[in-house]
């Protein structure tokens, strides 16, 4: 799912001068950072289901709040209620699980935090 995930928002954010699986230091105005943060599967008594639910922490970073906001609201309107494939993944669907904002005095850019559940068919 990793790369099937990765493939998708390169295919399909614009608002992010980078999308990374991690946060880098360079000449960049606004970063979107992704990590899975869990993967569970199903299971019915005759076994595995074949169905999955993996969870992405996604990290918007910009030296305006605005800019990060619109990072964030770039990747909701893309991936919220999300139905169809990814790659050659099925998706059944991909829900928000949390919100979260922050000023970072270390880096003095603006983070907000989105995470999502994503369904998805194995095999």
């Amino acid at each position: 799912m990793d790369n099937e995930i990765y493939a998708f928002l390169i295919a399909n954010l614009v608002k992010p001068d980078v999308i990374t699986a991690n946060k880098t230091y360079g000449d960049y105005s606004s970063w979107l950072v992704y990590q899975k943060v869990n993967n569970s599967r199903e299971y019915e008594h005759s076994g595995n289901a074949n169905l999955a639910t993996v969870s992405y922490q996604f990290d918007a970073y910009a030296p305006k709040k605005g800019k990060a906001i619109e990072i964030i609201d770039e990747l909701i309107e893309t991936l919220e209620d999300y139905t169809g494939m990814m790659g050659t993944t099925k998706v059944q669907g991909a829900f928000i699980v949390s919100e979260f904002s922050a000023y970072e005095d270390d880096t003095n850019l603006y983070r907000e935090e989105i995470e999502f559940d994503i369904n998805y068919y194995e095999g």
